[in-house]
Formats: C-alpha cells, structure tokens, sequence
C-alpha cells in the first residue's frame, strides 16, 4: 500500500477549503465595495423639461408660456457607483421655475434647475454638468372666448331623402377657447365635417372639430386648450315625397260626384319630414266644402295646413280651388205652405210670415218641373217649452216628389212665429 503524499493529504482536506472559500469571499468583497464607494458618472439624455408654477403665473400675471427652445437637455450625474446605477432618466427633470415671470416677452439665457424623484437619495449625488446650461421661452397674455359649432357635410344623400344641413345641431353649441393673446385672437369658430355617402337616416354621432379662422382655413395652435374634445352631431335627414292637394265635398242639394268639376292649383306639393310620419301622409286635405252653401260655382283660396314636423318643401303656402256644379238647374221660389211641429203643451202658435223665398237646385231634366206647391217649410217649436211671445223660428224647407233636388243654404231661412197660451175650454 502507498503511502500518501503531503499535497495529497492537503487535497482532500476539507478544513482547508473552507478556509480558501472565506478568503476569496473577502477579497471579492473588498474588490465589490472599492468600486461600489468610488466617484462615477453617467450622462442622461432627453430629459424632459417642465415648468413650475404655470397655473399660478396665469391666475395671478394673466401669462403663459407660448414658445421654447428646447423640450429636452442632457444631464451629467456624479456620485457612487451603487447610487447613481439605481437612477433611472425618468427619476430626472430639467424645472423652469415661472414664480418670478411677471411680464410678456422672450426670456433667454433662463437658468433651469435639475430636480429628482422622491425615490432618489441625493445625498450623494451631484449634478456634474448639463447640456445646454441655460434654456429660452416666450410668455404671452393669456386668453380666453367662446366660440360658436359649425358643421358642413360633404357626401350624398339617398334618393327620395333630404338632409337638413341648415338645420345641423351640436352639444355643446359653443367650445371655449384659452392660451396665448395672439393665437386666440386667429380663433373664428370650431368646424365639424361629416363625409358619408348615400346617407337615408338622421345621424347622430360623436365627432372632433377643428379650430378655423375667419377665412375657414384650419389653424395649428399647440398652445391653445378647449373645454372639450369632441361635441355631439346631429344632422337630420328626412323623407321627400310628393302628394295631392284635395278638397273634401260635403254633398246636398241635389249634388252627386258625377256633378263635381274641381280645380286645384296646385295639385300637388313636395313634403319632407321624419319617416314615420310622412309615409302614412298620401294627400294633404284643404279643408271641406258644404256643396249647399253655393249655387253652381265656388272659387276661394285656401291655406295649406301640415302636421307638425312635416315641412312643405314646395314653397306655397296657399291653393286656389274653384268648383263647378254641372248637369244641374237652379231655380227660386216662394214658399208659402208654413208649418209648425212640437208646438209646447197648452200654447198655440201663429205664423206671421205669409212666405219664404227659397233657393232649390235639382238635376236639370227635373228644375223645370218642380214648382212653389211641391214645396213646404217646417218650425219645430220643441225649445220653445214655456216660452210666450214672438219669435224667429229657422225653417227647414222640403221638397216633395223629388229626392235628387234640394236646397240651397238650407240654414239661411226662417219665419216670425207668435206663441200664446191656448184658450181654455170654457172661454
């Protein structure tokens, strides 16, 4: 058996390794900490530069800030090694304190200061150098107005429907406009622009706007600020059809539909209104005529009347009607066959009117051959209960024998009638 050696013994001595183990710790220790405490410095690019005190010097000088030179700087940090390898640049800003602004101008040559998040142990840390040393910017008065929502519309619309561009609506109406004196003065008004195509309901949507001068021209103003972003649109559209003008007839005095010659001027008109009302509208009615309360020719001119909503895209507001009787004789006579009916209970009634020229219209093959006897008037006395004394009572006149003829304004006459108590029996 060999013997073993004195480095083999070392070898595989385990007391020995530990103690090995402990001394290269502590020197990599040593080595780690000399580099962690030594001076470094690390150089910060892009970073941001903000202002303080933006809000306070707008509320108490009327000011804001409308240009600057830079919008970033590049910052040098100094310090330990293990502090300034935990610093990040978004732990880092370049701050230009307004508090000392107190007037409109190009301030240049501005000092800015290099501030850190609460996150950072500055204590030691030092800012090195930055990148420019010193910034420019310009302040303006601050402003503010309100302007009004227009809207155009640039596309097309389906056929037999109408947009209502004039009629265009926006929430809000008015947008305020703030920021710089000058750029608020280019302001005219804010611009909306719907572009849709073969377009057949109203639309109703969100949308942006844009800033326009008086000229319509878009503006570019970075330092402007508005109350909102985009504004509710509604641009109605509305059906479009044409329908008839008409004239209801009220026949009597001997008139049939065969006897009716009518004229209307217009004919027609052109409507628009929401879908669900113009579709059920297929005529639109002048009114109605008492074929009785004229002899054979009626003209007059009559408004035209739309439900609501509904507008008359034609323009006319009135229509002329002329109506012609045809096939039909006119004559006049004297009634002198006077009747009472309903006479009240205990009195007597006298007529004192001997007779009452009548207008009557009949077709004319049947005129000629009515006269004054086919003829009687009737006073219903049924609401002259209790009364006494001398009245007019309205006469309804009848014709005998003839059903196709009848009476021309058949409510225009009456007759002077006497009520009296009736005798007693005994006088």
């Amino acid at each position: 058996m060999k013997r073993k050696t004195i480095f083999t013994k070392l070898g595989e001595s385990k007391i020995l390794w530990i103690i090995v183990s402990v001394i290269l710790s502590f020197m990599i220790w040593v080595l780690v900490s000399v580099n962690e405490t030594e001076d470094y410095q690390q150089t910060f690019d892009n970073i941001p530069v903000v202002f303080s005190g933006e809000e306070a010097m707008r509320e108490a000088q009327g000011l804001v800030v409308t240009e600057q030179t830079r919008t970033s700087v590049s910052v040098t940090i100094k310090g330990p090694r293990r502090e300034v390898s935990r610093i990040k640049k978004s732990d880092i800003q370049a701050v230009i304190d307004l508090s000392t602004i107190t007037r409109p101008g190009t301030n240049t040559n501005y000092y800015y200061s290099v501030e850190f998040s609460p996150d950072v142990d500055k204590t030691n840390i030092t800012v090195a150098s930055r990148n420019p040393r010193t910034l420019s910017f310009t302040v303006d008065r601050y402003s503010f107005k309100y302007v009004e929502v227009t809207g155009v519309f640039n596309g097309s619309v389906a056929e037999g429907f109408k947009a209502d561009v004039s009629d265009m609506r926006f929430e809000p109406s008015t947008i305020r406009v703030s920021g710089p004196e000058e750029e608020i003065a280019k302001v005219d008004k804010a611009l909306v622009v719907i572009e849709r195509n073969n377009i057949d309901s109203t639309i109703k949507v969100d949308m942006n706007y844009t800033l326009v001068d008086s000229g319509g021209d878009e503006l570019q103003l970075e330092s402007v600020i508005t109350d909102v972003d985009a504004v509710n649109v509604t641009l109605p559209v509305t059906v479009v059809k044409t329908v008839p003008l008409t004239l209801d007839v009220l026949h009597g005095a001997g008139t049939t539909d065969g006897n009716v010659r009518m004229e209307i001027e217009p004919k027609e008109i052109k409507i628009s209104g929401d879908a669900d009302v113009v579709k059920l509208i297929n005529k639109v009615s002048l009114g109605s005529l008492d074929l009785t309360e004229f002899n054979q020719l009626h003209e007059k001119t009559y408004s035209i009347v739309l439900p609501n909503d509904v507008v008359n895209e034609s323009g006319v507001s009135e229509a002329k009607v002329t109506v012609r009787l045809v096939g039909l004789g006119v004559k006049r006579l004297s009634v002198t066959d006077i009747q009472t009916v309903n006479v009240p209970e205990g009195f007597v009634a006298e007529i004192s009117t001997q007779s009452i020229d009548v207008t009557i219209r009949a077709p004319e093959g049947q005129i000629d051959t009515i006269k004054a006897k086919d003829l009687y008037a009737v006073l219903d006395l049924q609401e002259y209960t209790n009364n006494e004394g001398m009245f007019t009572a309205k006469a309804s006149i009848r014709i005998d024998g003839y059903p196709d003829a009848g009476v021309i304004n058949p409510n225009d006459y009456s007759a002077l009638v006497v009520i009296k108590p009736a005798p007693s029996a005994n006088t």
